[in-house]
């Protein structure tokens, strides 16, 4: 009797020592999780601030209302040391008399001697048929510049569509 009692003695001592360390692993893990910093929901503004600010005319970039305000043309005309382009566009809509925001991204790889780049962006949706935008605010170009160091810069640059 006394050898099964130590048996189910060891048993016992075996389940709970097994207990403890899911639950003390379980609460490490939760309490860990909880106090590590994230950035998920940190604004993309505060995620990007340490990006240094290029001048438009630093890499020779000039924007043109074309195709009677449908799109915009983005034009970088001093690609010297430019590996790419990453660009986002943004603007508010009209639509059923709601103001709605809008936007396109884009990427561009510079190809070695290539002296401009000239890039459409259509405001609207273009698949069989092109449906555009009633664009109520300026268009915004914000352009990530890579550099051919690796280092990358921000550009801004906006353009009214009324004149």
């Amino acid at each position: 009797m006394q050898e099964m009692w130590a048996k189910n003695k060891m048993l016992v001592i075996g389940v709970v020592v097994v207990a403890v360390a899911l639950i003390g692993g379980g609460a490490y893990m939760l309490l860990g999780k909880q106090q590590a910093p994230s950035t998920a929901n940190v604004p993309s503004t505060q995620q990007t601030a340490n990006v240094p600010s290029l001048a438009p005319s630093d890499i020779g970039m000039s924007l043109a209302v074309t195709r009677n305000g449908e799109s915009v043309t983005m034009t970088v005309a001093k690609l010297d040391g430019i590996t790419a382009l990453d660009y986002e566009v943004t603007y508010t809509a009209s639509s059923n008399g709601n103001n709605v925001p809008r936007g396109v991204i884009g990427h561009i790889d510079v190809k070695p001697g290539q002296s401009t780049i000239n890039q459409e962006v259509v405001l609207g949706t273009c698949s069989d048929v092109c449906h555009y935008d009633n664009v109520v605010s300026p268009v915004k170009f914000s352009v990530k510049v890579t550099k051919s160091d690796g280092k990358v810069y921000e550009v801004d640059q906006s353009i009214n569509l009324q004149t």
